[in-house]
């Protein structure tokens, strides 16, 4: 019989966060995704620009091996710059979703560590 993945089914007494910690890594998400957004390398057009070609430098010639050689590349980064405006895409989605745990479980500890006055 398989164990269970912990964390699938969690009692609701036993889920805890650690607020500073998700503060933390969401800090170092959201520079890690300011690197990939911003011009140079490891970006997206530094990607796309180093296996892009205006054109098919062959284009007065003949040569149908040619114009399709040139095709796969211009397909591939056509399809990397997707591929990658995808990652980003949903590398926002996910840090949006962190920065809703971490502002309701913030808010959750803040709550729960005030006193009221009667």
């Amino acid at each position: 019989m398989t164990k269970p993945w912990p964390g699938l089914d969690p009692k609701k007494d036993e889920v805890t966060f650690n607020v500073t910690q998700l503060r933390n890594v969401l800090g170092d998400l959201e520079r890690d995704l300011k690197r990939l957004q911003r011009p140079g390398p490891g970006s997206q057009t530094e990607a796309v620009s180093k296996i892009s070609m205006p054109r098919n430098p062959l284009y007065d010639v003949d040569w149908p091996p040619a114009d399709a050689f040139f095709t796969t590349l211009s397909n591939g980064a056509n399809f990397i710059g997707y591929t990658y405006s995808e990652v980003v895409r949903k590398y926002e989605i996910a840090l949006g979703l962190i920065r809703a745990a971490e502002q309701n479980n913030g808010s959750t500890e803040s709550g729960n560590t005030q006193t009221a006055s009667v």
